[in-house]
């Protein structure tokens, strides 16, 4: 395999779409009841601009989890019936844990009969492998880079050596009415009051671009990855408020070959091992 691939597209914007920012856009304050969506500052040959984005890690936050219900399907596992660390490992990328002071697991070295090593935690498990996780005392590396999702707006397109559209990036966001119901005071009955807040939101129609990179990636590393954009292309949604239908998307990219054989036939044939190797790690 190529020691980096790349793949590119778009997604384009079906439904109203949010992806709220920690802070308000520079040089405003915040209204208790507004929720901006989150901006990228860009240079341009008329000064700064603000863009609405997309953050990377969104993306791979969605096909992890994807994956991870896709992983325990194929092998037979029921997601709730599996230990909670198992779970968090596969569907959030896991945690560091405090280790004995002097010990540090390595690649090649198991800890005790029950904890395996990083290499075969890789192996069992290959979107441990891809997408990276924090497993006892160390970290894997992800081998997948999912850029930020920036639109195809004129302050944008040459950085991308795209043709300008005619768009500007403030004409790509509007702003959406809701209520929610807040209580308040701590005797019983509490009190509640309705609550009027508004969200900013990308308007349907609006393009995104995006990337992404693998790194070193194995046969069965890349045709996992391609297994995960499938998922995500069926998928179809991204941001917040999802359930209020708010987010779906159309993802199209430009990846000629999408052979996720290599991957499924994988962990057809090494099922029994992957199910023992699972449950004689985590005790289950």
């Amino acid at each position: 395999m190529p020691v980096f691939l790349q793949i590119e597209g778009t997604v384009t914007v079906l439904q109203p779409l949010t992806h709220v920012a920690d802070s308000p856009d520079d040089g405003l304050i915040a209204q208790g009841n507004q929720l901006f969506h989150r901006k990228m500052k860009v240079f341009t040959s008329e000064g700064p601009v603000l863009v609405p984005v997309i953050s990377g890690n969104s993306i791979r936050g969605i096909m992890r989890r994807l994956g991870a219900a896709a992983f325990l399907e194929m092998v037979g596992l029921d997601g709730d019936g599996i230990p909670p660390k198992l779970k968090h490992l596969l569907f959030a990328g896991g945690s560091l844990e405090e280790g004995r002071k002097g010990r540090r697991q390595t690649a090649d070295r198991e800890i005790s009969p029950t904890v395996p090593s990083i290499s075969e935690l890789q192996r069992r498990i290959p979107l441990l492998s891809l997408l990276g996780c924090s497993y006892r005392q160390q970290m894997l590396q992800s081998k997948l880079i999912a850029d930020f999702l920036v639109p195809c707006v004129d302050e944008i397109a040459e950085l991308h050596k795209k043709p300008r559209p005619g768009i500007q990036s403030y004409e790509i966001t509007g702003w959406l009415f809701y209520t929610r119901t807040d209580e308040h005071g701590n005797e019983a009955p509490r009190k509640s009051h309705q609550m009027i807040y508004r969200m900013e939101y990308v308007v349907p129609g609006t393009v995104f671009l995006h990337g992404f990179t693998l790194i070193g990636t194995d046969e069965i590393e890349t045709a996992l990855f391609f297994h995960l954009l499938e998922l995500l292309t069926a998928h179809g949604r991204l941001g917040g408020k999802i359930r209020q239908g708010h987010g779906a998307v159309r993802f199209e990219y430009n990846a000629a070959s999408r052979n996720a054989v290599p991957y499924m036939a994988y962990v057809k044939d090494n099922k029994p091992a992957i199910v023992d190797f699972l449950r004689r790690t985590w005790d289950f």
